[in-house]
């Protein structure tokens, strides 16, 4: 057997992002595992050798930025790094990513969820706060740092979404744990990066039962999720909310009394939103697929504006207006409550190319996102 390489710190990271056999690494016999952070080639990043074709979902993103106008902001759905190892690949796959972004003038979003490897895996979210991922947690933001990555390429954090509903692990939603887990990654990206923008987002329906037998769309539900954070700590307040059959109202699962509570609650005046509107949904009241006309989709849309023009008109900023447009469609299960968010059609795309026209007169970006691996 060969000697192992001794390799530097910058060394490891340019190999664990692809520069060369993981294998050799550290006299590993294997690869590491990897964490949900997507690769995407991220080498040429790092390299700065960046050719114009290099990510896909950045092609993706310009097409609906050619076609319909929306802004230039990526929205990312990551994991956490379940160990150091984890946190060091994960890192200067994402360093490169959030570079690339940057210099393509796209504003990244990303929401860090409470999983491991790829989604498959979730996080005990009592252990994280017992300080098990402590070292992960501080290793991947350190890392990024030592990569060169800025506050400005950070873009917004929201660590632990949608902590108001029956999501993750044991279908935990103690309010409490959900403000110290937040509390300790929002101080160490503050850290790492003091101008980098941190978030929460509550889903603007609350339940605590896995079946949601409780769920109810009080906006005095989401208080308790957002009202201990320290002064200073959180930058903006994100509200999530879908429309669930043909009749429900945006006043109702979007509302802005309930986005205005929440910013209150953190002492904010940002505000923003994750909505969607659908083609086809699998009813999850069981009684089978749901279509909805494009004229119906520009009807929800429109009262989605109106809530965020309330918002304006208080006093808030809103920052934008995201718009989820994947196909999550699955046919054949009863009650699956899956949906095709996606405008694949001429007709659905000047939907939405006249309601960022319109949100745009009143200076409120929006921003899609829909995953080109789908595609």
């Amino acid at each position: 057997m060969g000697e192992t390489p001794i390799l530097s710190r910058r060394e490891f990271l340019l190999v664990a992002a692809g520069l060369g056999s993981l294998a050799l690494v550290a006299g590993c016999s294997s690869e590491p595992s990897v964490s949900r952070i997507k690769t995407r080639n991220s080498t040429a990043a790092l390299l700065d050798i960046i050719p114009d074709n290099y990510d896909p979902q950045l092609n993706l993103l310009k097409q609906y930025e050619n076609e319909t106008g929306v802004a230039p902001i990526y929205i990312d759905f990551i994991g956490f790094p379940q160990n150091q190892a984890d946190a060091l690949i994960s890192a200067a796959a994402m360093a490169g990513e959030l570079q690339t972004w940057h210099k393509s003038g796209t504003q990244p979003l990303i929401i860090l969820e409470p999983t491991f490897n790829g989604g498959q895996d979730m996080m005990d979210l009592t252990a994280f706060n017992h300080g098990e991922y402590d070292d992960a947690v501080d290793t991947l933001f350190a890392t990024l740092a030592e990569l060169g990555v800025t506050d400005e390429e950070m873009g917004t954090w929201v660590p632990f979404p949608e902590p108001n509903i029956p999501g993750w692990s044991d279908n935990n939603t103690d309010p409490s744990l959900f403000t110290q887990n937040v509390t300790k990654v929002a101080a160490v990206i503050k850290h790492r990066f003091p101008k980098t923008q941190v978030s929460i987002m509550l889903n603007s329906q609350t339940s605590h039962k896995p079946n949601w037998s409780d769920a109810a769309m009080n906006p005095r539900l989401l208080v308790p999720y957002d009202n201990r954070f320290r002064g200073g700590l959180i930058d903006s307040f994100g509200l999530q909310g879908f429309t669930w059959n043909n009749e429900d109202n945006p006043a109702t699962f979007l509302s802005a009394p309930a986005a205005m509570l929440g910013a209150e609650q953190l002492g904010s005046k940002h505000i923003w939103f994750i909505t969607g509107t659908f083609s086809e949904l699998n009813d999850p009241n069981g009684s089978g697929i749901i279509k909805s006309d494009n004229q119906r989709r520009a009807a929800v849309l429109n009262g989605v504006l109106n809530q965020a023009l309330a918002i304006q008109a208080a006093g808030y900023t809103v920052d934008y207006i995201n718009i989820f447009g994947e196909d999550k469609l699955v046919y054949g299960s009863a009650g699956a409550g899956t949906a095709n968010y996606r405008y694949d059609t001429p007709e659905a795309l000047a939907v939405l190319r006249e309601f960022v026209s319109t949100a745009k007169q009143h200076n409120i970006p929006v921003a899609i996102f829909d995953d080109a691996n789908d595609l």
